[in-house]
């Protein structure tokens, strides 16, 4: 199939959803498709063995640069005689749109209630009104969903599947879930174990420490300062309570001999592998790849409702899940989940800190581990690509409503 790949913009070494989108494209062109990226802006060299096409001059930092990145977006697709599109964001309609950011008024709405107090709150939200681009985005969400040339939304978890309901009534026979997945390095048990000594040995942790982690660019968002005040309590709790926290800058005004701080790295694998219990009380998060590489490890995890990727906390086989945070009634500030614990919400500081302490317990948290078992062959990205070829092979043989692209 000839698949046209629609992202705004494309630099892998970025990561997040730029970094899936070339796994993903990766992989189907490993499969024999002839795959083209068309991005606002980015690397042209990024996709050995496929095509990048970068929108001239744009840039979709501003409103402007975003309407004539969907324009351009359109009239590639419109002449480009490709078998089917995949528009990785909800700014451009395509056959099937697979929104990896989740939808845009959920984003807003999350980084407005993180906000401390009601006129913070109400700031934020003037804010957004009279921010041409966030208008421009709205605008475009809500005419690529609801274009007819729009034939599938690829939910990568229940909770995006949950916001487009309840932004966009979107019925379920129009999406499709296909869960979000994770790359891992995988080490034998030997070699693991002493990867995880010597990292611990690195930052003066020993073998009796619960080691917490944290891991984050945008720590704010993903609630460090909840996770901050609750290990607090856990601290006087259990004295083997440590926490690392990698990704972001140190915070000076927190002292505590419990907390060992990283900053950015690329040694991940290393700190999973030495750790207990990995915690992101995130404010928002799709589908949070932080949590699935955890549980790929064998790490249990902590996170909240507003973390799509809770759900594989909750029931790492995937037959149970956990209630919506769109829930008209709300749901416990805890939940038992069989591979960690999931908090209702960031702001439930003392439900985080008595989460973090049923997880010290050592029995309880080797049954969180050993429920993590099998995961692999339900969130690795070979079997999201498999389920997402499915779906472009059964669309590309599907006549498109008015043709291919946008109109």
């Amino acid at each position: 199939m000839r698949i046209a790949i629609v992202i705004e913009k494309f630099d892998p070494a970025a990561g997040g959803n730029e970094r899936s989108t070339e796994q993903i494209a990766r992989r189907l062109i490993q499969r024999g498709h002839d795959v083209t990226i068309l991005a606002g802006s980015g690397l042209a060299d990024a996709l050995p063995g496929g095509t990048v096409r970068l929108a001239p001059g744009l840039s979709t930092k501003t409103a402007i640069g975003l309407v004539l990145f969907v324009r351009w977006a359109g009239a590639q697709l419109r002449e480009g005689r490709f078998d089917v599109s995949l528009s990785m964001t909800t700014a451009v309609a395509a056959d099937v749109i697979e929104p990896r950011g989740g939808m845009v008024r959920e984003t807003l709405a999350r980084n407005i209630a993180r906000r401390p107090t009601e006129a913070r709150r109400t700031l934020k939200q003037l804010t957004v009104w009279l921010s041409p681009k966030q208008l421009a985005l709205l605008a475009a969400e809500r005419r690529a969903l609801h274009h007819p040339r729009r034939q599938r939304i690829v939910a990568i978890s229940k909770y995006v599947k949950d916001q487009l309901f309840h932004h966009y009534m979107t019925r379920s026979k129009n999406v499709v879930m296909i869960p979000n997945a994770a790359e891992i390095h995988t080490l034998e048990p030997e070699a693991r174990q002493a990867l995880r000594q010597r990292t611990r040995a690195t930052m003066g942790l020993d073998e009796r420490d619960i080691v917490f982690v944290f891991a984050a660019m945008n720590p704010g968002l993903k609630g460090l300062p909840t996770l901050l005040k609750a290990m607090a309590t856990v601290e006087t709790r259990d004295p083997r309570a440590r926490l690392i926290i990698a990704g972001c800058q140190p915070h000076h005004a927190t002292v505590s001999s419990a907390i060992r701080w990283v900053g950015p790295t690329r040694q991940m694998d290393a700190l999973y592998a030495a750790a207990d219990v990995t915690v992101l009380p995130t404010w928002y998060d799709p589908s949070s790849k932080v949590v699935l590489e955890s549980l790929l490890h064998g790490v249990p995890a902590i996170s909240t409702l507003y973390n799509g990727a809770s759900q594989w906390i909750y029931d790492p086989t995937g037959e149970q899940q956990p209630p919506s945070p769109f829930d008209a009634q709300a749901p416990a500030a805890l939940l038992e989940g069989k591979a960690g614990r999931i908090i209702r919400s960031p702001e439930e500081t003392d439900a985080l800190a008595d989460a973090m302490t049923q997880l010290c317990d050592d029995q309880t948290r080797a049954s969180c581990a050993d429920a993590t078992a099998g995961l692999a062959d339900k969130i690795s990205m070979d079997v999201h690509v498999d389920q997402l070829e499915t779906l472009l092979r059964e669309l590309a043989h599907t006549p498109s409503p008015g043709g291919r692209g946008l109109g």
